[in-house]
C-alpha cells in the first residue's frame, strides 16, 4: 500500500510538471507570435507612411544621397564647440575624414524599419537599397552596402539606440584627433572634446539604463567605431580606384570632400568656416 501511494504521488507530480511546462511553452509561443505580429504591424505602418513609392536606388540617387548628407554634416559640425575653435585646414580635415561614414550613419539610424535588409534614403524620395546585387557598381561600393546592413543597421536596431546616444556617438567619431591631415596643435582640443562627450554619454546611459546594463551598452556602441573606421579605410581605397578608372563620375563637390581637390566654380555647399 505504501509503494502504491508513492507511485500515485509521483504520477501526480509528473502530470503537474508537464502541465506547467506546456503552459509555459504556450505562453512563450504566444509572446513570440505577439512580438512577430507587432513587428509586422510596425513594418506595415512604416510602408504606409512612405510619401513616394519605393524603388531601387540608381547611381544618381547614391550621389545625391551623399551630397545632401555632406551639406547636413557641414552645418551640423558648426554646433560642436571644439570644431569651431579649429582653423580652416583642420576643419576641412575632419570633414574629409567623415565624408564616407557620416552618410552611412545617418541612413542606418533614420531609415524606417521596413525589413532587416533594406535601407531607405530619406533625402532621396523613394530610393532604397537592399541585398540585391548591383553589377554595374564597383565591387567596393557593393561591399559597403553589405557592411551597412550587417555591421551598422542590424546592431543599431538590436540595441534600439535613441537619438541622444546616436548624436553623442556621431560626434565622438567625428572629433577624431587621429584623422589624416589634422595638425598637431589641434589634437589636444579634439581629444578633450571627445573625452567630454564620451563621459557624458556614459553618465546618460547609467541614468537611463542602470549601471549594469550601461557598461555593456556603452561598450557595444563604441565598438561600432571600429566598424566605421574599417569601412572608411576600405571605401577610401574603393573611391580612389573608381575615380582612377572613371567607373564613377564624381562631382567637384565630391572631389573636394573625398580627395581634397580644390576647383573654382564648385556646385554645392562651399567648404568654408
Amino acid at each position: 500500500l505504501f509503494v502504491y501511494c508513492i507511485v500515485l504521488l509521483l504520477l501526480f507530480y509528473s502530470i503537474l510538471f508537464l502541465s506547467v511546462t506546456v503552459n509555459h511553452r504556450g505562453d512563450d509561443q504566444h509572446k513570440r507570435m505577439k512580438d512577430a505580429g507587432e513587428e509586422e504591424e510596425r513594418t506595415r505602418e512604416s510602408c504606409e507612411e512612405m510619401a513616394e513609392p519605393l524603388r531601387h536606388a540608381t547611381q544618381a540617387d547614391y550621389a545625391l544621397w551623399h551630397e545632401r548628407d555632406w551639406c547636413v554634416m557641414i552645418e551640423w559640425a558648426k554646433i560642436l564647440p571644439p570644431y569651431m575653435t579649429l582653423g580652416l585646414d583642420d576643419k576641412l580635415a575632419l570633414l574629409r575624414h567623415s565624408a564616407i561614414t557620416f552618410p552611412s550613419l545617418m541612413a542606418c539610424f533614420y531609415t524606417p524599419n521596413v525589413g532587416p535588409d533594406r535601407i531607405i534614403l530619406l533625402n532621396v524620395p523613394g530610393a532604397f537599397f537592399d541585398r540585391t546585387p548591383e553589377p554595374t557598381r564597383p565591387m567596393g561600393f557593393n561591399k559597403k552596402k553589405y557592411q551597412m546592413l550587417d555591421q551598422l543597421l542590424a546592431p543599431m536596431r538590436k540595441m534600439d539606440i535613441d537619438i541622444t546616444e546616436f548624436s553623442a556617438f556621431k560626434a565622438i567619431f567625428f572629433l577624431n584627433p587621429d584623422a589624416d591631415d589634422v595638425s598637431a596643435a589641434c589634437k589636444q582640443i579634439l581629444s578633450d572634446g571627445r573625452g567630454g562627450l564620451t563621459n557624458a554619454l556614459y553618465r546618460y546611459m547609467v541614468k537611463k539604463h542602470g549601471v549594469d546594463e550601461a557598461g555593456d551598452r556603452f561598450g557595444r556602441l563604441l565598438l561600432l567605431g571600429t566598424v566605421l573606421a574599417t569601412m572608411a579605410v576600405e571605401m577610401k581605397e574603393a573611391v580612389v580606384v573608381a575615380d582612377f578608372f572613371d567607373q564613377i563620375a564624381f562631382s567637384p563637390f565630391a572631389k573636394q570632400l573625398l580627395f581634397g581637390v580644390k576647383k573654382e566654380g564648385v556646385v554645392g555647399a562651399p567648404l568654408s568656416e
